[in-house]
């Protein structure tokens, strides 16, 4: 079975899905897939291997750099987070404006984790000075973290910022006075937005919506992605 995926027809926007539980053998499968595709004179640079996070893109890469492989070009490994940063810099001009960026013509500033975390607790150290966050038995780290992941999270699921306290009170079945703590974890990733969008700075979740909203529905961006990757491969959907 396992030669049959390998093998499997790669023209005519051709799909295999392959599902399994972890360990089963997939990544290793999607490798040997991309072996075949090479063997089978498909150019490097139009492939494309999509991974949730850089420790997994680990065996493509020894693959890709072992030591008794002809040069074949360039094969692209990206994660979304790396493939939406290089294309809403790229497509800057066509996002910034519709994005409410409050500076368009102005060149972007990407976030990495570490400086998304420096300006949220600048938000943070407001909201508990006010007591927003009274009762919370979590470090001010921690909060910070847990707010800039409801922040990554609305954006890879697709659904607005108003709704991330709605969707934790619905989820919460304890006692009724922790739901003002939701709103307020909305409230503080709001001001965060506000905050980018004024300085023109985006984090992971801001450059994932520019590209899911603004940038991918254009003709001129999907030509673009079109032209260059014929061939995809995502490891760990």
């Amino acid at each position: 079975m396992s030669e049959e995926l390998i093998g499997a027809p790669y023209h005519n926007n051709a799909t295999t899905f392959v599902s399994g539980p972890p360990g089963a053998g997939k990544t290793t499968l999607a490798v040997r897939r991309l072996d075949y595709l090479l063997a089978q004179g498909v150019p490097a640079e139009q492939i494309l291997i999509l991974v949730p996070q850089r420790t997994l893109a680990l065996p493509y890469y020894e693959y890709l750099h072992r030591a008794d492989l002809p040069p074949r070009g360039v094969v692209d490994v990206a994660t979304i987070g790396g493939l939406a940063r290089r294309t809403v810099d790229l497509f800057w001009p066509l996002a910034g404006e519709p994005a409410g960026f409050a500076h368009p013509h102005r060149h972007p500033h990407f976030l990495s984790l570490e400086t998304a975390q420096y300006y949220m607790d600048r938000i943070a150290e407001k909201f508990l000075s006010e007591g927003a966050f009274d009762g919370v038995r979590i470090s001010r780290a921690r909060l910070v973290s847990q707010v800039i992941d409801n922040l990554n999270k609305a954006a890879a699921v697709r659904f607005p910022l108003e709704e991330i306290a709605p969707r934790l009170q619905r989820a919460w079945s304890g006692e009724s006075a922790i739901l003002r703590i939701y709103d307020a974890v909305q409230a503080m990733a709001l001001a965060f937005r506000q905050e980018c969008l004024a300085g023109n700075r985006l984090d992971w979740s801001l450059q994932v919506e520019v590209l899911q909203q603004h940038l991918l529905p254009l003709p001129l961006l999907r030509r673009y992605l079109l032209s260059g990757y014929r061939h995809l491969i995502v490891d760990n959907v």
